[in-house]
């Protein structure tokens, strides 16, 4: 092949890359996609915003979440906006480790709490290395997105950074997400003590629940009730050796008449909204 012929060969490759790029933008303009990644016996989630955010919490117990990203952000985005570590145990954490090998992340919010784990101070060092804002969750406060989508972070409502906690479930960073007439609700692995300190003065009810602790026994009734959510989503592994979820609570979600989504048997799990609607694929 001459030269010339693989100059425009390569030059028409590249237009119809970015023709694929702007189509999908163009597809994808004013929706709201939320994304409960299959990274087994773990947590991980992508919010996408309209506005052109990527947002992660949490990101599961090994590099899954890089072939997530990769399938959903693209060749062409390199940025993550916002990281949220809900707390530092390994099935939460140790995925960020890659993502922050991989991706520009710009700020980075997580509780601060004292716990001794080499995968935790290994995400430390990477996040201070990556020299992103780090935002400590100290308070309740509301994270503008964009023209009505918010982020409100619920927990915890006072610094804990530094402290040690007896139970690091009970320390999770909880976060409601609210686009127009549609909200999500991400619960990281609070407890039931957590969930009942939360409830003082805030808004929990959502149409999507990430249940807390991949749908352990610890999780409370009359708060998920008061979630009154259209759908359910439990993060869990096939097989796992917790027996998550428990059988009491998938008899509770189903007295309560939320539809339940478990990526162990669904894979990952697709919202999306336009502010007034909210669809899903799986």
């Amino acid at each position: 092949m001459k030269k010339e012929n693989k100059i425009i060969l390569i030059f028409g490759i590249v237009v119809v890359m970015i023709a694929i790029f702007l189509f999908y933008s163009r597809k994808n303009e004013n929706l709201l996609k939320v994304c409960f990644f299959d990274v087994g016996q773990g947590d991980s989630a992508l919010i996408q915003t309209p506005f052109g955010q990527d947002i992660l919490i949490d990101g599961g117990p090994d590099n899954t979440v890089l072939e997530k990203l990769g399938e959903h952000l693209g060749f062409f985005d390199s940025d993550i906006e916002l990281m949220i570590l809900t707390h530092p145990h390994a099935d939460h954490v140790t995925g960020l480790i890659g993502v922050l090998k991989r991706y520009d992340v710009e700020k980075i919010i997580y509780t601060g709490i004292d716990y001794d784990s080499f995968v935790y101070k290994t995400f430390l060092d990477y996040a201070q290395k990556e020299g992103a804002q780090i935002i400590i969750a100290n308070k309740k406060q509301k994270i503008i997105l964009g023209d009505d989508l918010f982020l409100d972070i619920l927990y915890p409502k006072e610094n804990i950074a530094g402290t040690k906690m007896d139970n690091v479930n009970n320390s999770s960073v909880v976060a409601r997400l609210s686009y127009g007439g549609n909200s999500f609700l991400f619960m990281g692995d609070a407890e039931r003590e957590e969930e009942l300190n939360i409830l003082d003065g805030v808004d929990i009810k959502s149409d999507v629940l990430k249940l807390a602790h991949h749908g352990s026994k610890t999780n409370d009734r009359d708060f998920v009730g008061m979630v009154s959510p259209k759908y359910t989503v439990i993060s869990v592994g096939e097989k796992n050796k917790f027996g998550h979820p428990n059988k009491s609570v998938i008899n509770m979600l189903n007295d309560l008449g939320t539809v339940v989504f478990r990526t162990d048997r669904d894979g990952d799990i697709n919202f999306f909204s336009n502010s007034s609607e909210l669809k899903l694929a799986y």
